[in-house]
Parts: structure tokens; sequence; C-alpha cells
């Protein structure tokens, strides 16, 4: 059976960011990916992510927003350890 997680950058845009990942576990996803979500706190990432026992399964990088280097590294590890990702 397939898997599928909620990409949170297109989906439910009629809500504010952080409120889609409610919306997502309602609906009965496990699962929540994102695009770019610099303008957010990882700590607020993760406070939601755990409040609807929600995994994040992908994090994209966009190579206009961030080239490879320090901040790159800098951002990766400020979102890959609060959101387990």
């Amino acid at each position: 059976m397939p898997r599928f997680a909620a990409n949170l950058s297109l989906m439910y845009a009629e809500l504010p960011f952080l409120e889609r990942f409610a919306a997502a576990a309602r609906d009965g996803f496990t699962a929540v990916e994102c695009q770019f979500p610099y303008a957010f706190e990882a700590s607020a990432l993760a406070a939601q992510l755990a409040a609807h026992d929600l995994q994040l399964v992908l994090l994209l990088w966009g190579k206009k927003t961030v080239k490879n280097g320090p901040l790159r590294r800098i951002r990766s590890r400020r979102f890959q350890s609060p959101t387990g990702c």
C-alpha cells in the first residue's frame, strides 16, 4: 500500500503555514514535507510535528535560495536536529 506525505507548501494553502500540520493530521497523513520553511524557527516546526504526531520526511533546498557552502550547512543543522529530518 503506498504511503503519501502531505506537501505543506502546496496543500492547505488557505491556512497559515503552521496550521497546515493539524490539517494534514486531521486528513490522516502521518508524514509531511515542505519547501523553504525558513521564515519559521525550527523549534516551531518541531513543536507542530510533535503535537500532531507527524514525521517530516522531506525538506527541500533550492539552488537559488541556499547555495552549497557554510550557509547551507548552518541551515541544514538548524532544521535537521529539531525536526528529525
